[in-house]
């Protein structure tokens, strides 16, 4: 399974979406209509991210606890 994660890190929300495989996550994320880029996006199988944006850095520690909790 794969998380797609998008996050706003002024108003400090988080959107996510989950799917089968990296392609249908991110077509998934672009049902999101927001004018934010993909974070990343979580491997549930390797327990880390296999894309991530590196903007995001600073948050990533932020971004993978809320990956895990919110795995099934």
């Amino acid at each position: 399974m794969c998380i797609g994660i998008i996050y706003d890190d002024h108003a400090n929300d988080i959107w996510h979406k989950i799917a089968a495989d990296l392609q249908s996550v991110k077509a998934a994320l672009k049902t999101i209509k927001l004018p934010l880029p993909i974070a990343c996006i979580y491997d549930t199988k390797k327990g880390d991210f296999i894309e991530f944006n590196e903007r995001y850095l600073a948050f990533r520690n932020i971004l993978l606890e809320y990956a895990k909790s919110i795995q099934h």
